[in-house]
């Protein structure tokens, strides 16, 4: 089996290059969400390209180029790898240590193979110098895949698992064969085959990358499109989709299902007086202070401007009304702190519980309004249903 190690590292090392100038060149795309990450891994490219270059002249450059340069820049490739998952997937990267680990296994070739001059225990030094950078990014990956099944973060956990399965089974190969050590490239068939393999990684990584990064971005823009900018909780083009969901499932089980309808009491007043910011920090703040109390089965959401509407499975009129006095109270006795003054807002609800005759979440959510409308009328901080007074501030 004839396996040309010369001509992979060229064309390899042609292949990361290009990837590393076309990920970077996508990180400046004005859409592009990773623009940061992508940077990362295109110049740990550029540098895998370098390290392949200095592989492919090892017969004709001095080793200490052609090896401990060439295997220092690989591992730091890798290293820029870490970093750039660890940053798509927020985690924390230990970069000091990684770093540490790459530059004293680098000393140690440079010992013994530049100033010892003996290459016995190169296959041991050359897989402990990416042994770190790899557990690290795989254990990254498997936590991620852990808290978030997905397809192309399994792919880039089995990539490292099988990087390192490659490395320590090169040296069980080398160990067997009766020593650790070779001179100019790789010998042996064990050998050879993990050098081909190790060298190729580098591409297919950065695919998995780009693809992993794909994904996150239109996980993003998904969940741009579904929650308001303001507040961060659902819009009312999501919240009405995942009640009217909802609302279904409480039909075919034959269950209680109701709507609350939340109005900040008088936010054009509070805006002429504090100004815009304020308005919207009482939006939040209301938000805040309902999102504690909703119960987790609940889809909350931001109709627009300053309604609010809360959707209850499993709530009948009395329930609903009960949970609504809460979020009154809560509102009321939660002071919303701006430029250091304690300011009281209130907010005016309406409930409204599932009828027969309803056929969709708006039929619930038109007559929680009607209620919430009526509760403003008879001067706000009250709770109203569709049916019948519940409570009203005194």
């Amino acid at each position: 089996m004839n396996l040309d190690i010369v001509s992979s590292l060229i064309s390899i090392g042609a292949l990361t290059t290009v990837m590393g100038l076309w990920m970077i060149s996508a990180s400046y795309l004005p859409s592009e969400l990773n623009s940061r990450q992508l940077r990362i891994w295109g110049l740990s490219c550029l540098i895998f390209g370098i390290s392949f270059a200095l592989f492919a002249t090892r017969e004709s450059t001095p080793v200490f180029w052609s090896l401990v340069v060439g295997n220092l820049l690989y591992a730091l490739g890798f290293v820029g790898f870490g970093l750039a998952i660890a940053r798509l997937l927020n985690q924390r990267f230990p970069f000091l240590i990684v770093l540490t680990s790459v530059l004293i296994c680098t000393l140690a070739l440079y010992v013994t193979e530049v100033v010892n001059d003996q290459s016995s225990w190169r296959v041991l030094i050359l897989t402990a110098i990416t042994i770190v950078p790899w557990t690290v990014s795989l254990v990254q990956c498997t936590q991620e895949w852990k808290r978030r099944p997905a397809p192309h973060i399994l792919a880039m956990s089995l990539a490292f698992a099988a990087m390192i399965l490659v490395s320590f089974s090169r040296v069980a190969y080398a160990a067997f064969h009766g020593g650790f050590g070779y001179s100019g490239f790789p010998t042996g068939l064990g050998n050879l085959l993990g050098s081909h393999i190790l060298t190729i990684s580098p591409a297919l990584l950065t695919v998995g990358f780009f693809l992993l990064s794909a994904e996150q971005t239109q996980e993003v823009v998904r969940k741009l499109a579904d929650t308001d900018p303001l507040t961060g909780i659902l819009n009312r083009r999501s919240v009405l989709l995942l009640a009217e969901n909802r609302l279904a499932s409480a039909r075919r089980r034959q269950q209680n299902f109701a709507c609350v309808t939340v109005d900040l009491d008088d936010l054009k007043v509070f805006n002429d007086a504090y100004g815009h910011a304020a308005g919207d920090q009482a939006l939040t703040h209301l938000t805040n202070v309902v999102g504690k109390l909703v119960r987790a089965e609940d889809v909350f959401g931001r109709l627009g401007g300053d309604e609010f509407v809360v959707f209850m499975p499993h709530a009948d009129h009395d329930g609903a009304a009960v949970l609504a006095e809460r979020f009154r109270e809560a509102i009321t006795r939660q002071p919303l702190e701006f430029g250091g003054n304690h300011l009281t807002i209130t907010a005016s609800f309406g409930v409204a519980c599932l009828r027969e005759s309803d056929e969709t979440p708006l039929d619930l959510l038109n007559r929680a309004d009607r209620a919430m409308y009526d509760a403003k009328e008879h001067g706000g901080n009250n709770v109203k249903a569709a049916e019948r007074e519940f409570s009203r501030s005194g």
